[in-house]
Formats: C-alpha cells, sequence, structure tokens
C-alpha cells in the first residue's frame, strides 16, 4: 500500500488549482496541517480539504519548499526605471505562512528579500512597500522591511543607491503614507527616534532578524545558516 495523499483544493473558479501532497511530509513539515488531519476533522477522514481564499501560485511555491526545503529567489528586475518587479509574490506567500501560523518560514521569505537587497544594491520599491503595509498585519517582518527602507530613502541614501530610490518624488511618498494610517504612524514614530546628526541605516547592512517576527531578547526561529 503506497503513502498517504492528500487533495488540496486552493483558489477558486477558474484559478482553483488541485494539489496533491504526501500526507506524511506535509504534518511533518508543518503543524497547521497534522492538526488539520489528525483526529475526527472532516479533512483527517477525506484527506482533503479546501482554501478557496488562498493563491495557487503561492501555495505552489509552499509545496515546492515542502519537498525541496527550498524557496525561490526573489529576481528582483528593474521595470522601465519606475521600480522593480519580483519573480513571484512574495506576499501572498508571506501570508499564507501567517495563516498557516508558520513563523520560521515567515521569516525565511523576508531573509530572502533582504538578501536580494543586499546582492543587487537595492531596496523595495514604492509599490512594494505599499504592499508589505496594506497587506501584512501589525508588527510584520515586511512591514519592517518597508519602514526602515522608507527611512532609509528619506534621511540616509547615498551615491551607490540606484537612482530609482533617489528619485523617489516628495508626492509619491506622501499618497503612500497618507493611504495607510499604520505605516504613517510608525514612519512618524521611527522619525521622532531618529538622530538628526547621523544618516538612516541602510537595510542591507542591518541583522535580518530586525524583520523577523521574533522578540529582540528571542532566540531567531529559522536555522544560523539561514540568516
Amino acid at each position: 500500500m503506497g503513502e498517504e495523499i492528500v487533495d488540496l483544493y486552493v483558489g477558486t473558479g477558474a484559478n482553483r488549482k488541485l494539489f496533491r501532497v504526501h500526507k506524511t511530509l506535509l504534518c511533518n513539515r508543518i503543524p497547521y496541517f497534522k492538526k488539520m488531519f489528525s483526529g475526527g476533522f472532516k479533512e483527517a477522514t477525506e484527506n482533503t480539504a479546501e482554501f478557496p481564499e488562498d493563491s495557487p501560485e503561492a501555495f505552489d511555491i509552499l509545496q515546492g519548499w515542502v519537498y525541496k526545503d527550498t524557496l525561490p529567489k526573489v529576481n528582483i528586475s528593474t521595470v522601465s526605471g519606475n521600480g522593480y518587479k519580483e519573480a513571484w509574490n512574495i506576499v501572498d506567500l508571506y501570508m499564507l505562512a501567517d495563516k498557516f501560523c508558520f513563523f520560521s518560514l515567515r521569516d525565511e521569505i523576508v531573509n530572502i528579500w533582504v538578501w536580494e537587497c543586499v546582492t543587487k544594491y537595492s531596496l523595495p520599491s514604492i509599490s512594494s512597500m505599499t504592499q508589505f503595509y496594506g497587506r501584512t498585519p501589525a508588527g510584520s517582518g515586511l512591514r519592517k522591511l518597508a519602514l526602515h527602507s522608507l527611512h532609509y530613502i528619506m534621511y540616509g541614501l547615498d551615491n551607490t543607491d540606484s537612482p530609482v530610490h533617489r528619485e523617489q518624488s516628495t508626492s509619491k511618498v506622501q499618497a503612500m503614507l497618507l493611504g495607510n494610517h499604520d505605516f504613517l504612524a510608525d514612519y512618524l514614530k521611527l522619525s521622532r527616534q531618529h538622530q538628526n546628526d547621523k544618516p538612516a541605516q541602510n537595510i542591507r547592512y542591518l541583522s535580518k532578524c530586525s524583520f523577523h517576527g521574533h522578540g529582540n531578547e528571542e532566540p531567531c526561529t529559522i536555522r544560523p545558516s539561514d540568516t
């Protein structure tokens, strides 16, 4: 008898997609599914579950991580000098990890973005920062990344940074902050803490744990080799 397979239906309508995953591997990798597929739940008896509100594309990447223990690179590329385009939607996957209470994966996702910024001498674009604050919960690693990126754009950019960021207009920054009150409040708080005689720190040189979900005095949730 072969190993049990679970059927996971993700999305709705024409975008609905079936993922068939080995049950034991899935449950061992993600505790959320271990609870779902054990006991007397309907999902456990039928070996199937529905996730209509989630992204099939993000779930496809998650399934790849379950089997390969790795995530694809973000691979940011410049788009007509106006910003950056990611190879896959990092926010969708982050929110999927958040939904499944998989906090170490959330931090690993942020690490990938920060590493891309390091290797490409880049920062999140205005559109990315808007997504980070508009779609993730308070205190999320992606919100922290957006906040410190904007702070650096406003108070620390130098000649080695991309002109894409140096040319961000005041009107674009204003529109972004006025469009999200949480972002505005957090930015004002960080700005008031900033010492005016020192430039803001480049996110590429901050510890990756600065953008993780764990507290300052708590151990990192992911493997040392990933940080």
